[in-house]
């Protein structure tokens, strides 16, 4: 599928007022960019306006994003594999279609329990 079809996100505003665009799609291009092909992850940011940031991350096996905060509230949703989520004393597993929310500046941790990827959604205080 050409890249026109299947809306390829590097082509378009990240902050336009209408978004049409292939996660799948979006994802083969994350796993084809030499970041993915030399590290262990690899993000893109989807959506990008004052309110809501939309960012698709795909990590290996192993790999971590240690303690770290976003400024708001924030969702994650997995679309492949499975991850380890910590945030505080609270500790969860999650694969395909596994869903947590967290409100704004929780520390948190995020394992790739196997190849992973997942959509985080952050929204902007």
């Amino acid at each position: 599928m050409a890249d026109k079809e299947r809306g390829d996100v590097r082509d378009r505003g990240l902050d336009a007022p209408l978004h049409t665009f292939s996660v799948g799609g979006a994802l083969e291009q994350l796993r084809a960019e030499s970041a993915w092909k030399i590290g262990d992850r690899n993000a893109m940011t989807l959506v990008k306006t004052n309110k809501v940031r939309v960012v698709l991350i795909g990590m290996k096996k192993g790999a971590t994003l240690l303690e770290h905060c976003v400024e708001g509230p924030m969702t994650l949703y997995v679309l492949e594999g499975s991850i380890k989520f910590v945030a505080g004393s609270h500790s969860c597993n999650l694969s395909h279609s596994g869903f947590v929310s967290l409100d704004q500046a929780i520390p948190h941790d995020v394992e790739a329990l196997e190849e992973s990827a997942f959509l985080l959604t952050v929204v902007q205080p």
